[in-house]
């Protein structure tokens, strides 16, 4: 496992978190553009290779983000490695409904849900988890739908409203979050919605990554 970043602060509004990061963990030294370093490294932490698609976060911290790789016993690093979030903190996502469903019945609605970082399961060997059906949330009740009074929707009459709509329909929008680099070259933790359904999403190669 190589733990490439510190533990940082995140906060979410909408669609873009900031991750503010210590400098990484790993120290390397750079010689005419050739970035080498000693190997075992003392800064790494070792697991057995059983631990990889189970090994939980490590570091400490309100948000914290490691990468683990799998490393041959000459350093080399192979092809697959994992991202994960973890930290004693919660992360709030607010989002207006109408931006994810661009309809006029949902103006003013919230969509609303919150997560502790260790849920938000980014896959192997990318940096995103998989796309879910916004209305598969609901009734896993992993989210909640406000109306333009603030009072919470019934998840019935959400999918009631959704089905009338003739643009729209039970499947037609999916979430996901994504770790990404933002222009300030600071890592941003996006909470991303397609108007699509995550089959579809996901069996294209552009949104699947």
């Amino acid at each position: 496992m190589t733990k490439i970043l510190e533990w940082f602060t995140i906060k979410c509004v909408k669609s873009i978190s900031s991750f503010h990061f210590s400098p990484a963990v790993v120290k390397a030294t750079s010689l005419h553009k050739l970035t080498t370093m000693d190997f075992p490294s003392s800064s790494w932490r070792y697991f057995d290779l059983d631990e990889f698609h189970t090994a939980p976060p490590d570091l400490d911290g309100l948000y914290t983000f490691e990468l683990y790789a799998q490393l041959r016993p000459t350093g080399r690093i192979l092809d697959h490695f994992r991202a994960v979030l973890g930290g004693t903190g919660l992360l709030d996502v607010s989002a207006r409904l109408d931006d994810m469903i661009p309809a006029a019945q949902f103006r003013g609605w919230q969509y609303k849900t919150q997560k502790n970082p260790r849920d938000v399961l980014l896959r192997q060997n990318m940096l995103s988890t998989a796309w879910i059906d916004t209305p598969h949330t609901l009734l896993l009740n992993d989210a909640s739908v406000y109306n333009a009074e603030g009072e919470v929707v019934a998840n019935n009459i959400f999918m009631e409203t959704l089905e009338s709509l003739p643009e729209a329909g039970p499947e037609s929008v999916a979430t996901r979050y994504c770790v990404v680099v933002g222009a300030d070259r600071r890592l941003h933790l996006q909470f991303q919605c397609l108007p699509a359904r995550a089959v579809t999403l996901s069996g294209k190669t552009a949104f699947r990554g």
